[in-house]
């Protein structure tokens, strides 16, 4: 990391400010060949950036000393106005200087291999500047603050402990402190795995927090499908006509309720079609149904149940659902036991049957731990496997070593969630997945 870095840190657009950033041993040369101004640690100032004798703008600027800084090296910051002509000329004159433009996620994963975060903390910042939910952005702080760093650190002590315990009974044979050490480890075993069990949340819940809850609407067509999703939504985000079949494809939209995401999926019409296009739509409509967390069947109150409605009830009949009976603003011709009842055309129990999804999603949710990340709980579940091998071993009574490197195998899948033993494929895959600039 010899190299000094230096990149667009807002969004590539034209807006009132923007920010480069600059990392590394040339960031204060750097910053006093083109900012004439006071430059003084950890205070923002102000002067005009030039660079060979032309001026290109009056800005803010700050020096911010090592290691007190995000990559725990010296860092500097302009902060210019946010024309595109102005940022082009500062990048075009960092690069003069021989600066390198930083690749996406350079900054974090600096401050990573510095050891200002572990390897979860990193993972964090990318899942808060992703987050499209104040759950996704609630999650994402108490991993950046090291709630699952914490976490997982006590457990590695633990495990430690463990292990200097095998060790002992292998150094000194001749104590014979070997059945008892095997049955005290067995025990703490037990009572580690299900502290790590505790903290794991089900791979269920991690992907609902990750992705959103997934909601699919079925029906046949002309039931409200896309009425209903334009209602969710509070605007004509949908095409919505008389014509049978106008949803071809599956739409995916997005809804904030109560800070949790829905993944909205508007799905074709289910019927028998022979145009082609159409039975595409369709094949895409029951594999909705089969990725979805939940699923809305819909149908029209105001005309009695039909064969195609009576197959999507049978469609359905195993999948987590809630049935809906859209048109209640019309003359009801038919009911279903447990049904929600609305007009999506006139707004009437959109927030019922909201309430009623959100109420099935928190069951999921419940199972959320602190270990949210799907990377960090596949680790953490592979942990838990190898220290269960490590019982088994011992009720079987197999050599002493043995156990141990069960028991190893299991710290080394704990120690690779939070980065010490993950591999440089893995570092970089993680960061690659970065914006430029953080």
């Amino acid at each position: 990391m010899e190299n000094t870095i230096y990149s667009l840190a807002t969004p590539p657009m034209r807006g009132a400010i923007a920010i480069i950033r600059i990392s590394g041993e040339r960031a204060l040369e750097a910053l006093k060949e083109i900012f004439c101004g006071e430059i003084e640690d950890h205070r923002l100032c102000y002067g005009m950036l030039a660079y060979k004798g032309e001026n290109i703008d009056s800005a803010m600027a700050v020096y911010m000393k090592a290691p007190r800084t995000y990559t725990r090296e010296d860092v500097a910051e302009l902060h210019i106005h946010g024309g595109m002509a102005v940022v082009s000329q500062v990048m075009q004159a960092l690069s003069h200087m021989g600066l390198s433009q930083a690749q996406p996620g350079e900054f974090t994963k600096r401050a990573f291999l510095n050891g200002r975060i572990d390897l979860t903390q990193a993972e964090a910042v990318m899942a808060m500047i992703d987050a499209g939910s104040s759950a996704q952005q609630k999650a994402a702080l108490e991993q950046m603050q090291g709630a699952g760093s914490d976490f997982i650190g006590s457990h590695k002590e633990d495990v430690l402990d463990i292990i200097a315990s095998l060790d002992a009974a292998i150094d000194y044979p001749d104590e014979d402190i070997e059945e008892e050490t095997l049955e005290e480890v067995k025990n703490k075993l037990v009572s580690l795995i299900a502290s790590l069990k505790s903290g794991v949340s089900t791979r269920l819940a991690s992907q609902i927090l990750e992705e959103g809850y997934k909601i699919a609407i079925v029906g046949r067509p002309n039931v409200g499908k896309s009425s209903l999703v334009n209602a969710i939504l509070g605007k004509e985000r949908v095409i919505v006509t008389d014509i049978a079949g106008t949803t071809r494809d599956t739409l995916e939209e997005r809804y904030v309720y109560k800070g949790q995401l829905f993944t909205l999926l508007d799905t074709a019409g289910i019927r028998e079609s022979d145009d082609v296009i159409e039975q595409m739509g369709i094949e895409r409509s029951k594999a909705a149904i089969e990725s979805a967390n939940i699923v809305l069947a819909l149908f029209d109150g105001s005309s009695p149940l039909t064969e195609q409605d009576k197959e999507i009830l049978n469609i359905t009949a195993n999948c987590r659902r809630i049935i809906v009976l859209n048109k209640t603003d019309l003359d009801c011709k038919t009911e279903i036991k447990g049904s929600v009842n609305i007009s999506a055309k006139n707004m009437e129990n959109i927030d019922t049957l909201l309430e009623k999804v959100y109420s099935e999603m928190s069951e999921d949710l419940g199972q959320l731990g602190v270990i949210t990340g799907s990377r960090h709980i596949n680790l953490a579940i592979t942990a838990i496997t190898s220290f269960e091998e490590a019982i088994s071993a011992i009720e079987a009574g197999d050599d002493i070593e043995c156990v141990e490197i069960n028991i190893r195998d299991g710290w080394q899948n704990l120690c690779e969630i939070t980065g010490e033993y993950a591999s440089e494929d893995i570092i970089n895959r993680i960061f690659e997945k970065f914006c430029l600039g953080k």
